[in-house]
């Protein structure tokens, strides 16, 4: 379904999970954020530009997509740094429903650890990604 959806909306960019199990910290090591970012990726590269793979798709009309860049979320090697200020409290709104994986409210702490990435940045509050070129 997702290398449909790339061939379907023809993206420039994905935005995904970070893939790779890291030890810096193991509470980024979610295995549901892992497999969410192996199934982007696979999507990305090599499904969704081979045009021999999925050839029902190829039936249905959805021609290869090359996806040019690929935004990956929680690496230890972030190089591209989103200020998020103005949405901000949409993002802890969003959080704020996700109940089953909240023990207590988020806001404090995410808020705490956004601002911590967007401080050398000169952002109040910044998300953190590693670019890699898809192409």
């Amino acid at each position: 379904e997702l290398t449909r959806t790339i061939r379907q909306f023809k993206p420039d960019l994905v935005v995904c999970q970070n893939a790779v199990r890291h030890y810096a910290n193991l509470g980024g090591n979610h295995p549901d954020h892992l497999a969410a970012g192996q199934g982007a990726i696979e999507a990305i590269y090599p499904f969704a530009r081979n045009p021999y793979s999925f050839p029902e798709l190829l039936a249905e009309g959805l021609e290869p997509h090359t996806v040019r860049e690929v935004w990956v979320t929680g690496t230890e090697a972030p190089d591209h740094f989103v200020d998020v200020s103005a949405t901000l409290e949409a993002k802890l709104e969003a959080l704020r429903c996700h109940r089953s994986q909240q023990r207590d409210d988020p806001g404090e702490r995410v808020s705490a650890r956004l601002a911590e990435v967007g401080k050398p940045h000169g952002m109040a509050y910044a998300e953190a990604f590693r670019r890699v070129s898809s192409r």
